[in-house]
């Protein structure tokens, strides 16, 4: 009995001895947790982000109230002076060609584009093309000679998951302009589906990201990165009361924003899709007149002969009650749901006719003349 007591607390005190604990074991088991996934992603990423610092000449007029004093004593001076503006945001790269990813409200109106990148060396840059509507525009700088260099990792915007991990990384507040390492903040995906209104004419933006990652003025333009590293949209506007985060921002989905960065590419703009009609708002009075029941829809007021709505079956008078399922008010609303179609897309009018509804498929196209390849260099 003593005997297999005795090899009981031998083979004890050596399971002990063959585990010893060191300081080495514990700080590397701390470095390894510390390096989460949103690390990784970080370093996965930030390689192909870039800062973008933009310049446009602004026409100022002279003060009103020293005018006159100026017209009477200094009539030679001019009425006006041309300051520069400058833009600060942010960019993604796209190709190894050297084309960049940024909004247009960013470089939309620059004479003057530069790109900072992360390891401090600054290109001048060229816009491609932009595209107001939907807040996004491609410059282009000479590739610099570098193993580093090369596109961001894109991922599906369309699997993205309310309350999953993101981050917002770029430039904000022209950081990249004493130091080129992007600042990261992390939050997660809010909601997805937004449609933002805006004021009539600004840019529409349909179907965003929203986010409580931080993102600040110069973060436009840059990625929203997933848990995986890779961009699943590009920052454009934060709803804010000074300037400053509220945790309320908003990205392009990246499945939208690679489209049309391929179209500038390809063509120096986004090219406009073709119905072939023009509509009214139908009011009351035209609903009288048409003698259809209630206000609220479109009315067909002219077709162009030989288009792809002539085509399809539309008709002079007919009265647009949906579209694609969605009851349609009126002909902004109208442009809101027909905005992001591409050529072959197919779009379904609920059509009122003769007191009957009947639904009429109609194939978008490109406007003829506008899809031919833009010219390199």
């Amino acid at each position: 009995m003593k005997r297999a007591v005795l090899l009981v607390v031998l083979l004890l005190t050596g399971c002990q001895k063959t585990q010893p604990t060191t300081t080495t074991d514990t700080n590397a088991s701390v470095d390894q947790s510390r390096r989460t996934a949103l690390v990784r992603a970080v370093e996965r990423v930030s390689p192909a982000v870039v800062g973008v610092y933009a310049v446009s000449k602004h026409r100022v007029y002279v003060d009103p109230s020293r005018r006159e004093f100026q017209r009477r004593f200094f009539p030679e001076l001019p009425q006006f002076t041309d300051q520069r503006v400058p833009e600060l945001g942010s960019g993604i790269v796209l190709d190894k060609k050297g084309y960049f990813l940024t909004n247009d409200h960013v470089v939309g109106n620059a004479d003057e584009v530069w790109v900072f990148l992360r390891d401090g060396r600054q290109l001048p840059a060229r816009v491609v093309g932009t595209d107001p509507n939907y807040d996004l525009a491609v410059i282009y700088a000479t590739p610099p000679d570098s193993a580093g260099f090369g596109p961001a990792p894109f991922g599906d915007s369309d699997s993205l998951m309310v309350g999953e991990w993101v981050m917002a990384v770029g430039n904000p507040y022209g950081l990249y302009l004493a130091d080129p390492t992007p600042s990261v903040t992390a939050g997660v995906v809010s909601a997805l589906h937004r449609d933002i209104l805006m004021s009539e004419g600004s840019a529409i933006y349909k179907d965003m990201i929203q986010t409580d990652a931080a993102i600040n003025p110069g973060n436009s333009g840059g990625p929203l990165v997933n848990a995986d590293g890779q961009v699943v949209g590009i920052n454009t506007f934060i709803f804010t009361q000074n300037g400053g985060s509220l945790g309320i921002g908003f990205a392009i989905p990246i499945k939208e924003a690679l489209q049309v960065s391929g179209e500038l590419i390809q063509y120096g703009h986004v090219r406009t899709v073709w119905i072939g009609i023009s509509v009214q708002d139908l009011t009351a009075a035209l609903a009288k007149q048409f003698d259809v029941a209630g206000a609220g829809g479109l009315v067909v007021w002219s077709l162009e002969r030989g288009s792809p709505a002539e085509r399809g079956g539309l008709k002079l008078g007919d009265v647009i009650r949906a579209i694609d399922g969605t009851p349609v008010r009126g002909a902004q609303e109208a442009r809101r749901f027909l905005f992001g179609k591409r050529e072959g897309d197919v779009v379904v009018f609920s059509v009122e006719r003769k007191n009957k509804i009947e639904e009429i498929p109609v194939k978008i196209e490109t406007i003829p003349g506008t899809s031919n390849p833009r010219a390199e260099g």
